[in-house]
């Protein structure tokens, strides 16, 4: 469930607190969060944290890659029609792993391989990513805009795969 997932610290010099009216507040890893799991995010705002978790363009089509499509392995990234290269590809996928929104599992040894899967976090995600799906196809033009059906489909089959 949306809110179910443990808090992202934010770590940083401070922050313009823009919804408490307080002006310039130091940051404080102390007052819940993952600490382990700290993230520098630019303010207290929590879209700027969200954005600085995963508001990269090539974070968002990974996210976007496991939910609506199941990749869970490297080379299924790469397959991507957008064409991430496999450094970007490895950097993001560190950074999902240390904010903890995917996890990985290693499946072979000799090369060593991982599958990628989203943690409970990351599961969070699906209604902004169906957002994002059903707003990109109204508004941006010559994208594709999947039918309610075929959402439904898409969602059907993550269930399956979980």
């Amino acid at each position: 469930a949306l809110g179910a997932s443990p808090r992202l610290a934010v770590a940083g010099r401070g922050s313009w607190d823009a919804f408490g009216g307080r002006g310039f507040v130091p940051a404080d890893l102390s007052s819940g969060g993952l600490g382990s799991r700290a993230v520098a995010t630019r303010s207290r705002c929590p879209i700027a944290g969200a954005l600085d978790v995963i508001g990269d363009k090539w974070t968002l089509l990974i996210i976007r890659d496991m939910l609506l499509l199941g990749a869970g392995q490297y080379q299924d990234f790469l397959k991507a029609p957008e064409k991430i290269s496999s450094n970007i590809l490895a950097d993001r996928l560190k950074k999902l792993e240390a904010a903890g929104v995917i996890k990985k599992a290693q499946y072979q040894s000799n090369p060593v391989r991982y599958l990628y899967s989203l943690t409970p976090m990351g599961e969070d995600l699906r209604p902004v990513m169906l957002s994002l799906v059903k707003w990109g196809g109204q508004h941006v033009e010559g994208s594709f805009a999947p039918s309610d059906a075929q959402i439904k489909q898409i969602e059907e089959k993550a269930r399956k795969r979980a």
